[in-house]
Order: structure tokens, then sequence, then C-alpha cells
């Protein structure tokens, strides 16, 4: 039986998948009918077959001195002399040669296997691989996982990341941390509400609003100096200064003494009572010409006369008032009449 025949045979049994073959002696030689004369169907042992897709033309002859698709270094040594990446076979210093034409499986286009780092991502391995652009502050870092905020690895536009999701400490958000970042930084900040608004409860030196911290705190303070000087034009209780509030207001007010009366001293003015300057003030009697609408005749025993204000302002000198008729008198300089006789007594009389 002829080893065509045989190999006929076996294709046959192997069905339409396809199936070829190289006979290293070809039928009509001398050798190849001294073989088939002792050999059977189960004498293949110098045959090479290969199922899979057959591939065309003389290529697939092995001993062609043509590496064909088909063969390889270890199929066909002959023909192929050098490895070829992509034939199925692993062949020398291949890792792996799966002959497919998939970069991103487990074994690449060049042969190699697949890991992190070579600018190939692995399909259902890695999330990326930027070959050596991988690493801390990339997008894709050192594990061939995607950068994020929290995986522990300084990525781009972070600038910490503590891989942890404390909003709290020194790192928030993958963002140093910072007034006004909307993250209350423990022992550091009372509060902070992520704006710039200085006026609103909490400032922008992420304390509370609180009068004298300098910021007038809107609805709550008519002002704020940040100051503790309370005779200014701002009061230490973050209000305007008024007449009456109790306060002295410097360069403004001569005194102030919270009250609404009028005459104790202190005007409803913030006006403090200055004798001498024939104004009557506070509690003040008289003062100079301003006798407050008095007279000598306002006195009992008095009929006439000019009526002073003291040196203190508190009281009246009626020296130079002259008595009425009908008044004690000890002569007649103290009675307006001018006369003093003695009627049952000294008395002023006409």
């Amino acid at each position: 039986m002829s080893k065509r025949t045989i190999i006929a045979a076996m294709c046959a049994w192997l069905g339409a998948s396809g199936c070829f073959f190289n006979p290293q002696v070809k039928d009509g030689d001398p050798a190849a009918t001294q073989a088939t004369s002792s050999m059977d169907a189960s004498d293949t042992s110098d045959l090479t077959l290969t199922t899979g897709d057959p591939c065309g033309g003389d290529s697939c002859v092995c001993g062609d001195m043509v590496c064909g698709p088909q063969e390889s270094m270890m199929s066909c040594p002959q023909d192929c002399a050098e490895p070829s990446c992509g034939n199925g076979a692993k062949e020398a210093n291949e890792p792996c040669d799966d002959g497919n034409q998939v970069d991103t499986d487990a074994c690449t286009n060049a042969c190699t296997s697949a890991a992190c780092g070579d600018g190939i991502v692995w399909s259902g391995e890695e999330e990326c691989d930027d070959g050596p652009d991988n690493g801390p502050g990339k997008p894709c870092n050192a594990a061939c996982a995607v950068n994020a905020c929290g995986d522990g690895n300084l990525g781009p536009g972070e600038t910490c990341d503590d891989g942890n999701d404390d909003e709290t400490d020194d790192c928030a958000s993958c963002q140093v941390a910072s007034c006004g970042d909307g993250a209350v930084w423990a022992g550091h900040e009372v509060c902070d509400d992520g704006n710039a608004v200085d006026t609103d409860e909490c400032t922008n030196a992420c304390e509370p609003a609180a009068c004298g911290d300098g910021a007038v705190w809107a609805d709550q303070e008519a002002c704020d100096d940040g100051n503790m000087v309370d005779t200014d034009d701002c009061t230490n209780a973050c209000e305007l200064p008024v007449c009456g509030d109790g306060i002295v207001q410097d360069g403004v007010e001569q005194c102030d003494d919270g009250n609404a009366v009028d005459e104790d001293g202190c005007t409803n003015e913030c006006l403090g009572q200055v004798c001498g300057n024939n104004v009557v003030e506070g509690s003040e009697t008289c003062d100079g010409t301003d006798l407050d609408g008095k007279k000598c005749t306002d006195f009992d025993s008095y009929g006439g006369g000019f009526l002073i204000c003291d040196a203190t302002c508190m009281s009246f000198d009626v020296s130079n008032c002259c008595k009425a008729n009908g008044a004690t008198c000890g002569s007649g300089a103290e009675c307006c009449s001018g006369n003093c006789p003695l009627l049952g007594g000294l008395k002023c009389a006409d």
C-alpha cells in the first residue's frame, strides 16, 4: 500500500477540516517500493501529517526550501532555519507563539508574554498600559491601573493621595488641605464653607464669624473694626455709636450716661454741663446771665432788685435783691422803698 493511499485514508477519517502531507520519500522511488512492501496502514512514522487550515501552493511542501505558513523549525527544519513569530509554534527563545494577530491577549504579536509596562493593554488583566510612562503622577500607574483619587498613587491633577476617604485630614479629595476647600481640616479649622465670602457665618480664615474679627457679619453686625476700642466709631458690640448708648465717643460726645434724663449733668445730646457758658445745662440751677427765668420776686420777702447766679451755677445770689414792704428789715437799704420804720418792729414801708 502506498503512503499516499494511507494519507488519503487518514484525511478521509479526519473529515472536511482539511489535511495535507509532506512525504519525505515520493511514490515510485525504489525506497518507496521497499518501504510500502512491508508497511501496513498503521506505519506512518516517516510521514509529516498536518491538520487544520490547508495552505496553498508549493509552500506547504516540506523540503522545498520555502518556510511556508504552516511550517516551523520544529515541523520542517530543512525549510525553516529561523524562528517565525506567529506560526503558532514556540521556537528558539520565544516565550510564546499563539499563532494569532490579537495583540491584547496573553501572547503579544511580538511573541512575548503580556506584561504590565509593555505598552499594550492586556485585555481582562490591565486597565491601561502606557509603557515607560506608567507611574506616579501619570494617568496610568505602575500596576497598570488608571490613577484615581484614593488609590494611594499620585495621579494627574492630584497634589496628594493618602489612599483614604477621610476629608478631614491633611489630604482632602486628593488636594492638600487648605482653608476654602470646603472640608473642615481637623485640628486646624473650625469651619470651612468652601467659598470666598468673608461676611457669612464662616470667615475666609475658616473661623466662625464673631464680633471683633474684623469682618462685618451680614445681617448680624453693623460694623466690625477688629479692635477692642469701645470709644471709636464702632463699639465693642459691633454697633455704630449713638448718644445714649452709655459710651462716650471720642471727639464727638462730651458725655454719655446712657439715659434719657436731660438735667442730670449729661444732656440727651450727650453734652456735659459747663458752668459759666451762660447756658443752664444738666444739674445747673443757673449759669451766668441764664437765670432759668427766675427773678428776685420769686423768692420770699423780696420785691425787686437784681438776681445773680453764683459762681457754682448751683444756686442764686439774692444779695442785690431788695425787700418788699412789710418785710423785716434792719435798715432802709434793705427795703425797695428805702424806708424801714418802726412799726411794731422794723418793717419795710413806704
